[in-house]
């Protein structure tokens, strides 16, 4: 408003007494969350959460998991040997960068999410030389990188606060105050700080409960995978990739981590289980070795309590993929046309035929499908009816375990429209107990049954008989009917 504001506040347009009650309105919450009670430091230290938030992030985290696979591996029950690999699962990633990152103020590690679960206490932290004990002199790390700060006696104490910190890979200490730092990037001249790294030494153990469960942790670089996999129940596999704005990923593969998924895979075979963070969809090279395959996507700080939580059967996975997980890296045939393009000019030549729509247009079964995701428990769709433009089913969840299912309302347009064979138009999740059931209805507008008319640039409904899918992905149909001809009309 600026110059504005001012000018109506002179005239007596809006009076200072509006001008002090959005203030107040404005300034309320900083006061109430105890922004002004703590000097800012401009780092993540400025915890304002509160336990509430914390629960609600643990429940939003294990709410949106999505179960891709599952041979029997899972849940875990009745265990006595669990075996943890991959450096993932001590030092996680949990967001992704640019605008997808949001720095927590803690990290709750899937190792340590299992063995809270099962009553063992946190691992280790890992083994720190600091630097051994060789500083740089009179430099300093400038960045911002996962940076946070603390007070500190010497550079000694700064190394040693890194290395309590699992996101701090590098400090400078200056001044009596520890930065901690994701990187060491930024060397600039610094009179009087000292800079070092942490060269972490991961600890890798194994450890047991008061009833015998015992839990072993293996980093990637684990060598004899069979020696580490012998007499395991279970064997859960952490690994992750990550993308940022201006740094994509270069593949949708997970390089050296798929080797290693397949080494257990190889010794552990249906007793493996993958657990992938992924910023979108990824290549599963080894799906059909493993026993059970969960995405968290990118989960946040409540990670690791989250993940057990869907591991061990307190939570029922019930997400879908908003997205399909091809079977190659350009299952689709995207040309250098299409993109980037060609002398700056992108021919969009795929037209309606994107994501899910371009693998049932040409018949392609990928690994995932859009839409997709599995639970402990199964449902039963029946009873479709279709009366004028409402669709509704029953749902029962047939099994003995309580969860939730997420019907899915597909339709296919007639021939004359040129429309892709399966458009999603609708999705509801219902919550069941074991044994219940619940019918779900589907209203259908105008504009589902439209295509854009370009002789008169607006949209129209297509005349003629639809074809009404339901079901619980965009390759698991259960249910199919028809929707009669409608008059052409303008939306």
């Amino acid at each position: 408003m600026g110059d504005k504001l001012a000018a109506m506040v002179q005239s007596g347009e809006v009076s200072m007494d509006k001008i002090d009650d959005s203030a107040v309105r404005n300034m309320w919450p900083y006061f109430a969350v105890g922004l002004f009670d703590k000097e800012n430091n401009n780092t993540k230290d400025n915890n304002v959460t509160t336990p509430e938030h914390n629960k609600l992030a643990r429940d939003l985290a294990s709410a949106s998991t999505v179960l891709l696979k599952n041979d029997g591996a899972l849940p875990i029950s009745g265990a006595k040997n669990i075996v943890v690999i991959g450096d993932e699962a001590m030092n996680p990633i949990v967001h992704g960068g640019g605008s997808g990152r949001v720095e927590p103020y803690y990290v709750v590690s899937p190792l340590d999410g299992v063995r809270a679960h099962l009553g063992i206490a946190p691992a280790p932290p890992p083994l720190n030389n600091c630097s051994g004990g060789i500083f740089e002199q009179d430099i300093d790390y400038y960045n911002f990188d996962q940076q946070a700060s603390a007070p500190a006696s010497s550079v000694d104490e700064c190394c040693a606060l890194c290395a309590a910190r699992g996101s701090c890979h590098a400090f400078t200490w200056a001044g009596s105050t520890c930065w901690m730092k994701g990187t060491a990037n930024g060397r600039r001249s610094k009179p009087g700080a000292q800079s070092g790294v942490c060269q972490k030494t991961p600890w890798h153990g194994k450890d047991c409960n008061h009833d015998g469960v015992c839990v072993s942790y293996y980093t990637s670089s684990v060598e004899d995978v069979s020696s580490a996999v012998a007499g395991a129940d279970v064997v859960l596999v952490f690994v992750a990739t990550t993308s940022a704005e201006n740094h994509d990923r270069a593949n949708l593969t997970l390089g050296s981590q798929d080797v290693l998924i397949q080494r257990v895979a190889t010794e552990a075979k249906q007793r493996t289980v993958v657990v992938a963070v992924t910023p979108a969809a990824l290549l599963t090279p080894w799906r059909e070795h493993v026993g059970a395959i969960i995405t968290p996507f990118t989960p946040g700080q409540e990670y690791g309590n989250a993940i057990a939580d869907v591991l061990f059967g307190d939570v029922n996975p019930s997400a879908r993929l908003p997205l399909t997980f091809p079977n190659s890296e350009n299952d689709i045939n995207m040309t250098q046309e299409m993109y980037p393009g060609k002398n700056g000019i992108s021919v969009y030549s795929e037209g309606l035929e994107v994501g899910y729509r371009w693998y049932n247009a040409h018949d392609v079964a990928p690994a995932f499908p859009f839409g997709h995701g599995l639970s402990y428990t199964p449902f039963l769709y029946s009873g479709l009816k279709v009366q004028g433009r409402t669709v509704s089913c029953s749902v029962k969840n047939t099994g003995d375990v309580d969860g939730a299912e997420v019907p899915q309302l597909y339709l296919g347009f007639p021939a004359s429209a040129q429309e892709p064979p399966k458009q999603l138009k609708g999705f509801q999740k219902v919550m069941l107990k074991a044994g219940d059931s619940a019918t779900v209805t589907f209203e259908l507008a105008d504009r589902d049954l439209s295509i854009w008319d370009v002789s008169s640039s607006q949209w129209s409904v297509v005349a003629g008989d639809f074809d009404i899918m339901v079901g619980a992905s965009s390759e698991d149909i259960r249910l199919t009917g028809t929707l009669a001809s409608l008059a052409l009309v303008t939306v």
